[in-house]
This record gives C-alpha cells, sequence and structure tokens, in this order.
C-alpha cells in the first residue's frame, strides 16, 4: 500500500494523507484522554470509521487479485460474526424491552405506576408503549451516568423526575432497574440507593426478571 501511495500524484497522496489523519488522529485523541476520564468513543469515531471503510477500499482495489479475495472473504466472515452476535445479544443494556411492556400492560392498574431507575431502560420501554405511565429517575448529578443534558430533555419532552413526585398518590409501584446497577453497587460495598429507597417506602410484593433486567413490584 505504502508503493502504491508513493507512485501517486500530489493532490492524491494530499487526499490520501487526509483520510489517514482523519482515521487515526481521532482514536490516538481519545484513547489519550481516556486516560484521564471514561469516554463515550462509539459516537466519536463514527467518521473514523466511515473513512477507514474508504481506506479499506481504496487498498482493496489496488492489491493483487488473490490477496484482495483473501481479504474480502475475511471481512465478508467477521462481518457475519459481528451482526449475528449485535442481534442475538440479550444482556445488559438490551434486555427484552417489548416483552416486558406487555406483561405490565396486561398487569397494570390504572393506579400504577412504572418507575426506571435509569434512562436506559425508560427509552427503549417508551418507544414499544407511550400510553404506559413511566417515569425515569435523575441521574445523580456529576455521575458518569449524568449523561442527558436538559435541553435534549425539553426537547424530547420527556424529563426525569424525582421518586416523590412519581410515587405520589400512587398505590402501587413497578419498579424497573438492570441487575448490572445493583451489582455495581454491591462491589463498592453498598446497598442501590433507590432500590433501598423503594424498600423502604413500600412492600415488596413480587420480583421478575428479565435477563438483566429486573421488574420489582411495590404497594403501599
Amino acid at each position: 500500500i505504502a508503493r502504491r501511495a508513493s507512485q501517486m500524484d500530489q493532490p492524491s497522496r494530499r487526499a490520501l494523507g487526509f483520510v489517514v489523519t482523519v482515521v487515526l488522529v481521532p482514536i490516538l485523541l481519545l484513547f489519550a484522554l481516556s486516560q484521564w476520564r471514561p469516554v463515550y468513543i462509539t459516537r466519536a469515531l463514527m467518521p473514523s470509521f466511515l473513512l477507514y471503510v474508504l481506506l479499506i477500499a481504496w487498498a482493496w482495489t489496488r492489491l493483487p487479485r488473490r490477496v484482495g479475495v483473501t481479504i474480502a472473504l475475511g471481512l465478508g466472515a467477521l462481518v457475519l460474526i459481528t451482526l449475528s452476535a449485535y442481534y442475538t445479544y440479550a444482556d445488559f443494556p438490551r434486555a427484552p424491552f417489548k416483552q416486558v411492556v406487555q406483561v405490565l400492560r396486561e398487569r397494570m392498574r390504572s393506579s400504577d405506576a412504572i418507575v426506571h431507575d435509569n434512562k436506559l431502560s425508560f427509552f427503549p420501554m417508551h418507544y414499544y408503549d407511550r400510553t404506559l405511565a413511566q417515569a425515569f429517575l435523575a441521574d445523580p448529578p456529576g455521575a458518569g451516568s449524568d449523561t442527558l443534558a436538559y435541553p435534549t430533555q425539553q426537547t424530547l419532552q420527556l424529563y426525569a423526575s424525582s421518586f416523590e413526585t412519581v410515587t405520589l398518590g400512587k398505590s402501587r409501584v413497578w419498579f424497573v432497574i438492570f441487575q448490572t446497577a445493583i451489582d455495581e453497587a454491591a462491589r463498592e460495598g453498598r446497598a442501590h440507593a433507590n432500590l433501598t429507597w423503594m424498600k423502604q417506602q413500600f412492600r415488596l410484593v413480587s420480583h421478575e426478571r428479565f435477563n438483566d433486567l429486573n421488574v420489582y413490584l411495590f404497594e403501599r
């Protein structure tokens, strides 16, 4: 590839250099930043991924046919393996939300409320049924999970709530929480704060688990 690039004219080499730079620089910068604080890299690397595909296509068209076919078969196998793992994955944070919505729809009473410990379970379930009385709790300010800015909430017209607000006047509350969140709190040597609050204020009636997603039913 380097030999092919050396044979290109100056404008083409500059274009290739730009593509390579856009592919590599964001990755290196994110790696450096991650040494100080966690970063969510998927969205940030999307532009790099698109140009990486172009770079692979450029290289593939300039390789010997046998080598190109081998690479194409390898990439095809990689795509099949990746998509298979992607579409069959059902653990955190991809629980069977549609199934949970169907269950709650059948069991909900008019005086019930569904409270989500986190927006990650609220949004998928809200997507499947916007008529259910659902709410999600606000993230602790400054926490790593505090990623839904208030202007975004205003745009969506979906706002984080507090326990006191969403449970006021409710005789029963369905509390939805990921097992991962409970396990993380346990590893830190503490009980999960939101689940503890529910157990202090209400009586636990039932508990059902859908892969990594817990659904607790509490009543006054």
